[in-house]
C-alpha cells in the first residue's frame, strides 16, 4: 500500500510539474522586470483566464475526504511552476488563501501527525519561493 501511494504521488508530481510549466510558458516574465503598472495590466488582461482544472474544488474535496496528503504535494508542485503574475490572479489568490488555512490548520482534516508534518513541509516550501506573493 505504501509503495503504491509513493509511486502515485511521484507520477502526480511529475505531471503537475509538466502542466505547470506548459501553463506558464506563454507568460514567462521574471519578477524583477515587473513593475506595478505592468503587473496590474497583466492581471487585468489575464483575470478571466481559467485554469485547466478546478484547484479550489480539488483542495476543498481533499480537505473533506481526508486525501490532502496525496493532493497537496502535486498541487504545490503545480503552483511552484506558475509564473509571477499567475500566482497573483484572483482565482489563484483564493486557492492560496485556502492553502494558508490548511497550513495553519484551520479548515483541514489532515489525520496522522506524519501527514500533518509532510503537508506543512510542502506548503512551507511553496510559501518560501522567491516568486510567491508575499502580500497573501
Amino acid at each position: 500500500m505504501r509503495n503504491s501511494h509513493s509511486q502515485s504521488l511521484r507520477v502526480l508530481r511529475i505531471l503537475a510539474k509538466l502542466l505547470g510549466f506548459l501553463d506558464s510558458l506563454p507568460y514567462m516574465i521574471h519578477s524583477k522586470l515587473v513593475c506595478d503598472n505592468v503587473l496590474r495590466s497583466e492581471i487585468d488582461v489575464r483575470r478571466w483566464v481559467q485554469p485547466n482544472f478546478a484547484l479550489k474544488e480539488i483542495v476543498l474535496d481533499s480537505s473533506k475526504n481526508g486525501s490532502l496528503i496525496l493532493n497537496i504535494p502535486w498541487i504545490v508542485t503545480y503552483l511552484s511552476m506558475l509564473d509571477y503574475v499567475t500566482l497573483r490572479l484572483p482565482y489563484f489568490d483564493a486557492v492560496l488563501e485556502m492553502l494558508f488555512g490548511i497550513y495553519y490548520g484551520s479548515n483541514a482534516q489532515i489525520g496522522r501527525d506524519f501527514n500533518r508534518v509532510m503537508i506543512k513541509l510542502c506548503l512551507g516550501w511553496l510559501f518560501e519561493l522567491p516568486h510567491f506573493p508575499s502580500e497573501s
